[in-house]
């Protein structure tokens, strides 16, 4: 519009808007044909939006078409023409009006509906979660009161054999109950810090045997590793196995030593190492067809693990598992069928 006033009736008062105007205009035509040629695609809605949610309360683009429509109707005022184009403009700038004023109430109106939904959404959050943490903290609580009726049971077992069994039992809920420990005390529900879950783990193994105390020395090494629950729980009565199978069979009384467990991430894999410098307790040509109830379990949970286990040949023993975290969903399909 002020294009056509300036060609109508060239004020001087609105040269210096003519001139800004043109070189914007001239800016614009700059840009949108480098940004053809370039094949760079500039959307100007989608920034338009992504200012209006970063910025909900100052949505300052949404009163810019008003402003430019009174804007040009002042300069059509300031020519003074003839009454009828002044009616004429002034019909269309109210419809504009209109339009801005019907727009402005439903934006108000959804924003009230998405501020809504999102305090409904945050709090049907905070319950699930709360929900979350008190299952943990029972399913803890039950698995503790497990491992008191073991440990009241194994006092009436006379055998040593069914006392190691009893133990073994005992140290396999142990391991379960510090899983969902470590989730009720985690800000993150869907997983635990599985490096601080091995050291606490390989403590209260250390405590069931404290003849080795001063004599075998624990060596962990792995980083911040988070695991989910699925991968945690076999992950977690593997190593408790294989510790415990050294700590009973590697190293005879008065002899000392060390046991050592690893872990890194490779690509998409993780590798896990637990070693021993003992005697050794089970040959590699042995290891899947261990008539041992132990060994059956380590390889059944790595099978439940969807990796692979390896007697390495060196001093000792030394094995190597590799697997992949677990996903929820595809287990789950893997059960049904």
């Amino acid at each position: 519009m002020a294009y056509a006033y300036y060609a109508v009736n060239p004020l001087l008062s609105c040269k210096w808007l003519f001139s800004v105007l043109y070189s914007t205009n001239s800016t614009f035509i700059i840009l949108a044909v480098t940004s053809f040629l370039n094949k760079v695609n500039i959307d100007i809605r989608q920034r338009i939006d992504d200012y209006r949610i970063k910025h909900p309360h100052n949505d300052l683009i949404s009163y810019l078409p008003l402003l430019l429509v009174l804007g040009a109707y002042s300069l059509l005022i300031v020519t003074k023409p003839d009454a009828a184009l002044i009616w004429g403009v002034g019909l269309i700038v109210v419809l504009v009006l209109l339009r801005q004023i019907i727009l402005f109430n439903e934006t108000k109106k959804a924003q009230i509906e998405q501020e809504k939904a999102e305090i409904a959404l945050k709090k049907s959050l905070m319950e699930k979660e709360s929900l979350l943490r008190e299952i943990h903290h029972r399913v803890k609580n039950n698995l503790q009161i497990i491992l008191s009726l073991l440990s009241l049971q194994s006092k009436n077992v006379v055998d040593e054999k069914d006392k190691e069994l009893f133990k073994g039992s005992q140290n396999q809920v142990r391991s379960m109950a510090l899983i969902h420990e470590k989730l009720y005390e985690s800000d993150n529900l869907s997983s635990i810090n599985f490096s601080e879950y091995i050291k606490s783990l390989l403590n209260s193994i250390m405590d069931d045997y404290p003849q080795y105390i001063h004599s075998i020395n624990l060596d962990v090494d792995m980083k911040d590793i988070e695991l989910n629950i699925e991968t945690s729980v076999p992950c977690g009565l593997i190593i408790n196995e294989l510790v415990s199978n050294s700590l009973k069979h590697a190293f005879p009384p008065g002899r000392k030593g060390s046991i050592s467990v690893k872990m890194h991430s490779d690509n998409n894999d993780y590798v896990l190492t637990i070693a021993d410098d003992g005697v050794g307790y089970e040959k590699k040509a042995e290891l899947s067809e261990s008539t041992k109830f132990g060994l059956k379990l380590v390889n059944v949970l790595v099978k439940q693990l969807d990796g692979s286990i390896e007697h390495l040949e060196e001093k000792g023993t030394v094995y190597r598992i590799i697997f992949k975290e677990l996903e929820y969903d595809p287990r789950i399909l893997k059960l049904i069928r």
